[in-house]
Formats: C-alpha cells, sequence, structure tokens
C-alpha cells in the first residue's frame, strides 16, 4: 500500500467507479483550464497600459467585462452550487471519499482534503460572486443591481486570483498519479509583463500603432512637445515595446 501521491487513479479507486471518475474530473479539471486561462489573459489587460498607447477603450473594457463575467460563473458552478444535480468539487470529494475510493486509502484522502480545504475567504467570496451572477448575469434584480452599481469593486481581481488557486489545489486534491497546472499554453506569459502568448501579440500590436512608434523619427518637433507629458514609468513601457521591435530606446 503506497502513498495517494505515488499512486494513480486506477489504483486508489474501487475499479467499477473509474470510468466515472475520470469523466467528472476531467469535466472539472476542464471548468479549471477556462477559469485561470481567463484570468491569466485578464491580468495582460490589467497590465497594459491602454491610455498610453491610445488602445480602442471599449474593446479592452468589453473584453475585461466578459473574461470577469466568466471567470464569476465558473467559480459559482465548481463550488457547492445549488442544483442536486450539478456536478461540483465538494460533491467529487464527498463521492470519492464515501464510495469511490478503496476503503484503506479512505483515511489519507480525508487528511489530504483537510490540507486542501477551501478557506473561509474564498468561500465568502464565491457568496458574493452567486449574489452577482444571480442579480445582474442570470437576471436582472434592479434592487441589488442598483447596489452592486453604488459599490465600487464588489469583487476584485485578487480575490477572483484567491478563489481560482484554492479551487485548483482542492482539485489537485482530488488527482492521483498527477498535478494539473491551468494554463492553457497559449495564452501563457511572463507574470510581470502584459506581453506574451496569442494576447500580447495583439496587444503588441496595438502599440505599435500609437503614435509613439513612429512620432519621433518622422515628426521630432510633435515628439518633443508630447515628450514633456511622459513620466519615467511611460518612457519605460515605450521603450520596452520599441526595444522588442528592434528600435533604439527614446530618452
Amino acid at each position: 500500500m503506497g502513498h495517494l501521491d505515488q499512486l494513480k487513479d486506477n489504483e486508489v479507486l474501487n475499479g467499477r467507479y473509474l470510468e466515472q471518475y475520470r469523466r467528472d474530473s476531467g469535466v472539472l479539471g476542464d471548468e479549471l483550464v477556462y477559469l485561470h486561462s481567463n484570468l491569466r489573459l485578464l491580468s495582460q489587460l490589467r497590465q497594459f497600459p491602454a491610455g498610453l498607447f491610445h488602445a480602442p477603450r471599449a474593446l479592452l473594457w468589453f473584453w475585461t467585462k466578459n473574461l470577469t463575467t466568466e471567470c464569476a460563473l465558473i467559480c459559482c458552478r465548481l463550488w457547492k452550487d445549488k442544483p442536486r444535480t450539478a456536478l461540483t468539487l465538494d460533491r467529487l470529494a464527498k463521492w470519492l471519499t464515501d464510495r469511490a475510493i478503496r476503503p484503506h486509502y479512505r483515511d489519507e484522502l480525508r487528511a489530504r482534503l483537510v490540507s486542501a480545504r477551501v478557506p473561509d475567504s474564498v468561500e465568502s467570496t464565491i457568496e458574493n460572486l452567486r449574489t452577482i451572477r444571480h442579480a445582474s448575469i442570470a437576471h436582472l434584480d434592479h434592487h441589488v443591481v442598483l447596489a452592486l452599481k453604488s459599490s465600487p469593486q464588489p469583487v476584485s481581481f485578487q480575490e477572483l486570483r484567491a478563489a481560482a488557486e484554492a479551487l485548483g489545489a482542492f482539485f489537485n486534491a482530488l488527482s492521483f498519479g498527477l498535478e494539473q497546472h491551468f494554463i492553457v499554453a497559449q495564452f501563457l506569459s511572463k507574470d510581470d509583463s502584459w506581453f506574451g502568448g496569442d494576447l500580447g501579440y495583439v496587444l503588441d500590436r496595438i502599440a505599435l500603432g500609437s503614435r509613439w512608434f513612429t512620432a519621433p523619427e518622422t515628426h521630432p518637433a510633435f515628439w518633443r512637445i508630447f515628450r514633456k507629458e511622459l513620466d519615467a514609468q511611460q518612457l519605460h513601457e515605450i521603450n520596452a515595446v520599441r526595444t522588442r521591435h528592434s528600435m533604439p530606446p527614446l530618452d
């Protein structure tokens, strides 16, 4: 008998439940990929200096809103969703411990789940998201919508990210023989930069279309006037893009 982190699902589970486990965990794993990948895109949009590069603000706003909405929906349906037939992480955990896992691994799995428990703060975040889902995504309750609009940020990006990380850790506690990473490869980018991956390519092209990438060479007098409006961080952002495209940095 080995430890759970050294065993595969066919060694841990009762054979007659193996197919159902793989199907259900596959669905939940895909949802977590959607959640974490959406958050990665949302993070890139948040870091992109849209005003500096005169980006299409309406388009970026809609991207941000839609990504945030999708993250909210996924968090709500992954954890303690109300319909009795809903597939959720907590129901998968109960089914595993009560029925599917072989009896001599049951206590070890329970201890593993205690270590990976979803924090109360994340539970609270998901309850807030559920209120938002009911009031302004699935339905339009005008009283609640007005209350939400008066709040500057009902759920922050940091709270969304903490929820995603906690749900991912809980899912990995329900997995055997692997630890899943949840970012679609095409969306990968450096954590400290908006550049990278598919969305990074799009944002980079938006930046390249800015006046800052032609004016210094083609309209130097115009550039000298507008250079006075830029602070050191803004100049750094411009030079980062220019350097990537073999253009000399500006001073």
